[in-house]
C-alpha cells in the first residue's frame, strides 16, 4: 500500500506541473495581446517590455522624441515643436520743420494705419518791411514742391515735414523802375519811343486791374512783372480792351509795336474783345 501512494502523489506531482505550465503560456498569450492593443491605438506614445533601465532623447526636423526604460516597462514620446520668428518694428516718427518760424512742434509718432495728424496751429512768419507771409500748406520735401495729404498719406518711415508760405508785398502801387504811376497805361506811355534800348519793369501789385488800350510803339524793352507767388499769376488779373490808339483800333488787350521788346511774367490777361473807341 505504501508503493501505490507514492506513485500517486509523483502522478499528482506531475500534473500539477503540468497544469502550471499551461496557465504560464496562457498569461503570456495574454500579456502580448495587451501590449499589442497598446502600442496600435498611441501614434506618440508607445510601451513594451525590458529589463534594462535607459533614457534616451533626440530632436530633427522640428520633432523631439525620448524613449525611457525602467524595469520590464518602455516609454517612447514624440512631440512636434515649431519656432516662430517676430520681426522687429522700428518706431516711426514725423518731424515739423517750421522754417524760420518761431512756432515749433513735438514730434508726430505714427501708428500702425501710418497717418499723421495735422498741427492744431500754423506757423507764422514775422514779416519784414516789403513783405508779409501767409502759412500755405506742410509739405514733403525742402524745395517746397509737393504738399502733403493728411487725409490720404501714408507715412511708413521717420521723415520731416517743412513749413510753406506765401509771399506778399507790402507795396501796393504800380511802379516802372521805383517810379510809381497810377495805372499801367501811364507807366507805359512814359517810355521812350525811340533811340532807347533799356529795359523798363513794370512791377503790379496783387490785385484787379481794369485797363483799355494798353500798348506801346518804341525800341525799349517793356517788362511786365505781377507781384505773385500763385501759378500763372493768377491774382495778378489785367481786364480790358483793345487798343485806342488812333492809327490803330483792334481788339486787343495789348498792342506792342516797333523793335523793342515785351515780358509779361506772373500776370492773367483777360480780354473783353470789344474795340477801343
Amino acid at each position: 500500500m505504501k508503493k501505490k501512494k507514492i506513485i500517486f502523489s509523483l502522478l499528482g506531482l506531475g500534473l500539477a506541473a503540468v497544469t502550471l505550465a499551461s496557465c504560464g503560456e496562457k498569461k503570456n498569450d495574454d500579456k502580448k495581446d495587451v501590449t499589442s492593443d497598446v502600442i496600435n491605438t498611441s501614434s506618440d506614445t508607445s510601451t513594451s517590455t525590458n529589463t534594462d533601465t535607459s533614457t534616451t532623447t533626440s530632436q530633427g526636423g522640428g520633432v523631439i522624441s525620448t524613449t525611457s526604460s525602467q524595469g520590464d516597462v518602455t516609454t517612447s514620446t514624440s512631440t512636434q515643436t515649431s519656432t516662430t520668428t517676430s520681426e522687429v518694428i522700428e518706431d516711426v516718427f514725423v518731424s515739423f520743420d517750421s522754417n524760420g518760424s518761431t512756432t515749433t512742434y513735438p514730434d508726430f509718432e505714427v501708428g500702425q494705419d501710418g497717418k499723421v495728424t495735422k498741427p492744431e496751429t500754423d506757423p507764422q512768419l514775422v514779416d519784414d518791411e516789403n513783405y508779409s507771409y501767409k502759412f500755405m500748406c506742410w509739405c514733403k520735401d525742402e524745395a517746397l514742391t509737393v504738399a502733403f495729404d493728411f487725409e490720404n498719406d501714408v507715412v511708413k518711415k521717420s521723415t520731416t515735414l517743412y513749413a510753406k508760405y506765401s509771399k506778399v508785398s507790402k507795396d501796393t502801387a504800380i511802379k516802372m523802375n521805383g517810379v510809381e504811376y497810377a495805372t499801367i497805361k501811364a507807366a507805359l506811355e512814359a517810355i521812350p519811343t525811340s533811340g532807347d534800348t533799356s529795359t523798363y519793369t513794370i512791377t503790379i501789385p496783387k490785385g484787379e486791374y481794369h485797363e483799355d488800350g494798353l500798348a506801346y510803339h518804341g525800341t525799349a524793352t517793356v517788362r511786365i512783372k505781377g507781384n505773385s507767388d500763385t501759378k500763372y499769376g493768377s491774382d495778378v488779373v489785367i481786364i480790358g480792351k483793345g487798343s485806342d490808339m488812333t492809327q490803330s483800333r483792334t481788339r486787343n488787350l495789348m498792342s506792342f509795336y516797333g523793335s523793342g521788346n515785351v515780358i509779361l511774367e506772373n500776370i492773367t490777361l483777360i480780354s473783353t474783345w470789344g474795340r477801343a473807341a
